[in-house]
């Protein structure tokens, strides 16, 4: 193999696997399961969003923190939202980050994440732009 093949196909791995917090690639299950069919055991109408978004606005990042114990994450949606990416960040380090980009999302609950074990998610990155008039967008963790 030649050695811009060696390169290139460095370059490719580094840019696919999540990285630790100290720059060391971590070799977990990343998740890229993104916004699966929605999950019905909770309608739109039975929480309050943490965020509101106008069409006018662009898209946003979104920041959450909830620093809680929690074995999946799910992006839960009010109106039509366009997503780009989703990031998070685990205790152990690991930062992981999911290309979402063009995901057009209804109202619904939609799975972003399936952790190996119950883990400590320490934030969240949503970046996200409302396609309908008032969209809101919300995070909610699942313990099994």
């Amino acid at each position: 193999m030649s050695a811009n093949r060696i390169l290139l196909a460095s370059l490719l791995l580094a840019a696919i696997l999540p990285v630790r917090a100290d720059g060391r690639p971590s070799f977990g299950r990343p998740s890229m399961n993104a916004f699966r069919a929605p999950w019905h055991g909770l309608a739109p109408a039975d929480w309050r969003p943490d965020f509101g978004l106008e069409p006018g606005q662009g898209r946003r990042v979104l920041e959450f923190a909830p620093d809680e114990p929690t074995s999946a994450l799910f992006v839960a949606v009010a109106g039509t939202v366009e997503f780009e990416r989703v990031d998070y960040g685990l205790d152990d380090g690991v930062t992981r980050s999911l290309d979402a980009f063009g995901a057009v999302r209804g109202p619904g609950l939609y799975q972003v994440a399936d952790l190996d074990a119950t883990r400590q998610v320490l934030w969240v990155r949503v970046v996200a732009r409302a396609l309908s008039r008032r969209s809101e967008v919300g995070l909610r963790l699942a313990l099994r």
